[in-house]
């Protein structure tokens, strides 16, 4: 009965779709997950307590095309909260040991009523009495400093101890029975209240950041969508000015040729001639029409046809 409610937050975790990729039905998946995740971090950072909407949308991307199944947002934020509750009980735990944690075995060497205490001082503590914390390291590594429980966060084994050690062992002076029940109970309850507090805070303050995140990053693309339709109404404007230029130079450009083949300063071969190299050459039209007298067009249009 103990290991099945030991086991219920890991059961929460796994998805109840039939063929679903969850750290249950895909044993590797678990470690991929946290490696990809740092991998995420190392590059762009965090944005709060949390990946960044990019990174989320990274990893959305690796995993569907990894698994060819589709992986959303949702359901790898459901992975990293399980792995955030996960290891935010190990450090409150680890924050409590003293003597009690065995490096060789990666478990807690308390009695059964030490673990009955902690039981009850720190939610779903018991699913690690009879295992450790799996990908330790990896996790360490991902959400220490963002998550962690208690002083000395990552080292194990500190001289400090919240909640009395078994019977035997404490090295706590002498009491009486009476004396020693009422401390130990004391401490517990102590150590219950800073652990809930600071996991509840924890949760909290991450909620509260998502949902400003969230916030922050919708304000940013409607700002995006303002911006680019600002853009391209300035671009059609210049386009359509540019045009209208372009059509009123090359009006004034027919109406002066028009007239130099009018008064015979030019003869028709010379017409055309002078209109194709107009439009191979850009602005020349405006150049031509700006010259005060015909002699000086005449003058540019035979250096520019190569008959002078």
């Amino acid at each position: 009965m103990e290991k099945e409610k030991n086991m219920e937050e890991e059961k929460k975790e796994e998805d109840k779709g039939k063929g679903e990729i969850t750290f249950r039905t895909a044993p590797e998946f678990r470690k991929l997950f946290i490696e990809q995740c740092l991998a995420q971090v190392n590059e762009f950072g965090f944005a709060g307590t949390s990946l960044k909407p990019s990174s989320w949308t990274n990893l959305c991307k690796f995993f569907s095309a990894k698994y060819d199944c589709t992986f959303t947002q949702k359901k790898l934020r459901n992975h990293w909260d399980y792995l955030r509750k996960q290891y935010v009980i190990w450090t409150s735990l680890l924050a409590q040991t003293g003597h009690g944690y065995n490096a060789e075995t990666n478990l807690f060497d308390w009695s059964d009523e030490r673990w009955e205490a902690i039981g009850k001082s720190i939610k779903n503590s018991t699913q690690f009495r009879y295992k450790g914390l799996e990908d330790a390291d990896l996790l360490r590594g991902l959400f220490d400093g963002k998550f962690s429980a208690g002083a000395d966060r990552d080292t194990p084994g500190r001289s400090e101890t919240s909640v009395p050690l078994s019977v035997g062992t404490s090295t706590m002076p002498a009491v009486s029975n009476n004396e020693s029940g009422s401390r130990n109970s004391s401490l517990v309850k102590e150590k219950a209240n800073v652990d809930d507090t600071e996991v509840d805070s924890n949760v909290g303050r991450s909620g509260k950041k998502r949902k400003k995140v969230a916030e922050e990053e919708a304000s940013a693309d409607l700002l995006t969508e303002k911006v680019c339709a600002m853009v391209n109404s300035m671009e059609d404007h210049l386009l359509q000015k540019k045009a209208k230029l372009e059509k009123s130079d090359a009006a004034e450009f027919v109406e002066v040729l028009d007239n130099l083949l009018e008064t015979d300063y030019i003869t028709m071969d010379d017409y055309l001639d002078i209109s194709l190299k107009a439009s191979e050459l850009i602005g020349w039209q405006k150049i031509f029409v700006s010259l005060k007298s015909n002699e000086r067009r005449v003058a540019l249009a035979n250096k520019l046809l190569g008959k002078q």
